[in-house]
């Protein structure tokens, strides 16, 4: 009858059919449709496809509830290939070109060095309690991760290349990205900084590595390796960070953003003028584009304040 719900319901057909890299993910599967359904629903099911106009668009997505640029974003691409899909089977005349106001970054969210330090402490008490009372084998703890948390902090990687580090790759300096399939600009190698000196001796040395279950078989760094180690190293951060910091919304990614500001200012320890120092944590942090890393100059005021 050419109504917007019934162009939606036969275009999630359509995708739930489709297999490869033209189908939904699972996560996918699961947020177009209730993205299209709420969109059909605002502008009125019986509302004819070609009668949806920019405004309409532009109403559902700047609803009060939808707070992030990025959201409205991945709403509009969700509406935008389903009306597109509709204009080249003939459903609708109406091919969507109505584009979302750039997001704005936000500023990013950091710890300071006692913050990293308090949430690295919490884990390593609590782990020492739990082999005290026989919870958890001595050689089969989570202690790892609270060095892994200080190498994030201290040398601006990615979680993701953090956990394909080789013992290896981390002497002189950090060699990233040698052992995944990535960018040609994430393969860098990176200096020693704040801690991360201090903290891969120790993980080097071949007696601590001899009493860990995993470190002692395995020449990855932490003797873990891959998504699921990942996963448990996000959500033990998760929560020690909840225990120690309950008001304060950080994740594991932030304590990259944490490096990045601790290294734009930190006068003692770093040399060189802000604007060089800017291009070196753009070369660190692997960012293709300069705007990218000068996000970072919007948390100095605040860092200078928390010092």
């Amino acid at each position: 009858d050419g109504k917007v719900i019934d162009m939606v319901e036969d275009y999630i057909s359509y995708k739930k059919r489709l297999r490869g890299p033209d189908g939904w993910s699972d996560n996918m599967a699961k947020a177009a449709p209730y993205t299209l359904r709420s969109f059909a629903s605002f502008v009125g099911p019986n509302t004819h496809p070609d009668d949806v106009g920019e405004f309409d668009i532009q109403d559902f997505l700047y609803q009060p509830e939808i707070t992030s640029d990025h959201t409205r974003n991945s709403y509009l691409n969700r509406i935008k290939a389903c009306f597109n899909w509709g204009f080249d089977k003939g459903i609708t005349s109406n091919k969507i070109t109505y584009k979302a106001q750039s997001p704005q970054q936000e500023i990013p969210k950091f710890l300071t060095k006692h913050e990293i330090l308090d949430i690295c402490e919490y884990h390593i008490q609590k782990n020492l309690k739990n082999i005290k009372a026989g919870f958890t084998r001595k050689n089969n703890s989570s202690m790892w991760m609270s060095y892994a948390w200080l190498l994030l902090a201290s040398t601006g990687i990615r979680p993701e290349q953090l956990m394909n580090l080789k013992v290896q790759d981390v002497t002189p300096v950090i060699h990233v990205g040698k052992n995944a399939r990535v960018k040609d600009n994430q393969q860098r190698t990176i200096k020693h900084y704040r801690w991360s000196k201090d903290v891969i001796d120790v993980l080097t040395d071949n007696e601590v590595r001899s009493n860990d279950r995993w470190m002692n078989k395995r020449d990855w760094l932490f003797g873990r390796h891959g998504s699921q180690a990942q996963r448990h190293l996000q959500d033990h951060f998760r929560e020690a960070r909840r225990a120690v910091l309950p008001n304060k919304e950080v994740s594991l990614y932030n304590l990259k953003d944490s490096f990045a500001v601790w290294y734009l200012t930190n006068e003692t320890e770093l040399s060189g003028n802000q604007d060089r120092r800017l291009y070196e944590l753009m070369r660190i942090l692997g960012h293709s584009k300069l705007s990218t890393t000068q996000i970072y100059l919007k948390c100095i005021p605040l860092a200078t304040e928390l010092k």
